[in-house]
């Protein structure tokens, strides 16, 4: 499957990083990313990995860092949020998830956990990224905290989770509480 990798206006993803250094950067991970893939393909193939879970959840936290010119949690292990970004002398916390999609009409989800510390939000906004299995980005959208425990699933058996469940009918209660960063333009036409 080919993606477009431009949005409606005919936009790159590489031209929303504010950054030159970044850009150039960028360009080099999706290359090493896309190796990366073919490798971890023929380790699937010998039995030496089994699962998807590499590199593309910290691809995306760093996505979204160079996105919004924030930094990286302290730890890769901290619990609440990934990125800080610092915008009017305030900092801005996002939790960051991702999914690999490998085709289009499969529904992922994205599990949050929403509970607070110090009776305090984890984060400010989740930014979600849905990357293809050889890393392509096909979108990244950001929503509110409170947005979030107002529109997103509740876990019956996680009582500080909730699930945005990315389907047709969910996508429609969401589009007035997110704000797309980018999709790919055929990414958006689903």
């Amino acid at each position: 499957m080919t993606y477009a990798k431009v949005d409606k206006e005919g936009k790159k993803l590489f031209d929303k990083i504010p950054i030159k250094g970044d850009r150039q950067t960028f360009k080099i991970a999706q290359y090493f990313l896309n190796n990366h893939f073919k490798s971890r393909d023929g380790l699937k193939e010998i039995g030496v990995v089994r699962t998807n879970k590499l590199a593309h959840a910290e691809y995306a936290e760093w996505l979204v860092a160079k996105l919004f010119k924030g930094k990286l949690a302290e730890s890769s292990s901290n619990k609440g949020f990934d990125v800080e970004v610092l915008k009017n002398k305030k900092k801005i916390k996002y939790e960051v998830k991702c999914r690999l999609i490998d085709k289009l009409h499969k529904n992922p989800a994205f599990h949050v956990r929403i509970e607070k510390v110090n009776n305090k939000k984890p984060f400010d906004y989740v930014a979600c990224v849905f990357l293809t299995p050889t890393f392509e980005v096909l979108g990244v959208f950001k929503i509110k905290y409170d947005a979030l425990i107002e529109v997103g699933e509740k876990d019956n058996k996680r009582e500080f989770r909730r699930s945005l469940r990315w389907n047709k009918t969910n996508r429609k209660k969401y589009m007035k509480h997110i704000k797309w960063v980018w999709k790919d333009k055929k990414f958006a036409e689903n």
